[in-house]
Formats: structure tokens, C-alpha cells, sequence
């Protein structure tokens, strides 16, 4: 009965002995399957041809309206105002999606969106206009003062900051606006056509 005993225990002692073994083989044979030939490095794994590279996006372009004169939330130079010479500002644009045309609209927000400029028929690549000019071919239209163009930001003095929004619309058919236009009609036939809209706002204090 003890010999059995002594036999089986001498059994398991020798396969536990040999799990480390072959362990040590198997890490063995992987090693050498996995070599690249000079004894020191693994080879790298080849890439799977069904699998597709990742490839990043493209860039959405955003059509976007900028001003030399100000920046996007900054103050309106005292230039463009009643302040100083009433003179319109410069606009540019970027990224314009197909239209039949350019509208822009500029609107005092403090002040029942008082229409302060209308402007129609802008190419979309123009690009960009200077300050007190238009693009080629483009019109003016009244504003909500009566009279034809640019109505400068006059606010009340001492009545705080104002906010003016300049919303440039693209327009995908001809739009048929008289000049003499009353400003707030002209103004909403714009943004009811408009199909896309890059915005600048501005501030101005008095």
C-alpha cells in the first residue's frame, strides 16, 4: 500500500517538474517562429490587405464673414459711427456655397432689430469690398432711417453697449428688390430666401 502511495506521489512530482519545461519550450518555439532572421528581433506583423487604413476627414469649410475693422465680439471703431465719419465698414467672406447671389443684412439686436444696412446682388466671388465701396453690380437698399445705404451705429449716449449683428445670406435665386424698398420688408424678403448665412457681430458703445 505504501509503495502505491509512494509511486503516485513520485507521478505528479515529475509532472510538475515538467510544466515548467514545457512552458519554457513553447515560449522557446515562438520566439524562434517569430525572429527575423538575425536572432535579435521580432519580424513585424503584416498588415491585413482587407482591413482599410484609417484615413482622417477632410476639413469641412464653413463659410464664414470677417472685417478688418473689427474682430468677431468687438467693438465697432468709432470710424463707422456717428462718432467719426459714418463711413461703412469693409466685409469679407470665405467658403460661400453656389448661389444666385449675395444679400447682406445688418441689424441693431438692442434696438427691435433696427435695419441698418441692406445690400443685394453681391457676387458670391467677389470675395470682399472695402471699406465705403461695393462689390461690382451689387445695390443698396433704404434702411430703417429712410435713406439708401450704410446708417451708421448711433445709439443713444450713455445708453450702454449695443449689439450688431452683420448677417451675410446666400440667396440661390435672383432676388427682386427696388432700392426704395421700405427697409424691414426688404430686410425679411432676404433672410426668408436665404438658404445659409455667415454672421460678424460687432459692438459699439456712446
Amino acid at each position: 500500500m505504501a509503495q502505491a502511495q509512494v509511486a503516485v506521489v513520485h507521478t505528479v512530482t515529475m509532472r510538475l517538474r515538467a510544466v515548467p519545461l514545457l512552458a519554457a519550450l513553447v515560449a522557446t518555439a515562438c520566439l524562434a517562429a517569430c525572429d527575423s532572421g538575425d536572432g535579435r528581433s521580432l519580424a513585424p506583423l503584416d498588415p491585413d490587405p482587407t482591413i482599410a487604413p484609417v484615413t482622417q476627414p477632410p476639413a469641412l469649410e464653413v463659410f464664414s464673414l470677417s472685417s478688418v475693422a473689427f474682430s468677431e465680439g468687438g467693438a465697432i471703431p468709432a470710424l463707422y459711427t456717428c462718432a467719426g465719419t459714418s463711413i461703412s465698414p469693409d466685409m469679407a467672406w470665405a467658403s460661400a456655397p453656389q448661389a444666385a447671389e449675395l444679400a447682406l443684412v445688418v441689424r441693431d439686436l438692442n434696438a427691435d432689430g433696427f435695419v441698418h444696412w441692406v445690400i443685394t446682388g453681391i457676387d458670391p466671388a467677389a470675395q470682399s469690398f472695402a471699406a465705403g465701396a461695393l462689390p461690382e453690380g451689387a445695390q443698396e437698399l433704404q434702411n430703417s432711417d429712410g435713406s439708401i445705404g450704410w446708417f451708421a451705429p448711433c445709439p443713444p449716449a450713455g445708453g450702454g453697449e449695443h449689439l450688431y449683428q452683420f448677417v451675410l445670406h446666400a440667396v440661390p435665386d435672383p432676388l427682386d428688390l427696388d432700392a426704395d424698398e421700405p427697409a424691414e420688408r426688404a430686410a425679411a424678403a432676404v433672410e426668408a430666401a436665404s438658404t445659409d448665412q455667415a454672421v460678424l457681430t460687432g459692438t459699439f458703445t456712446r
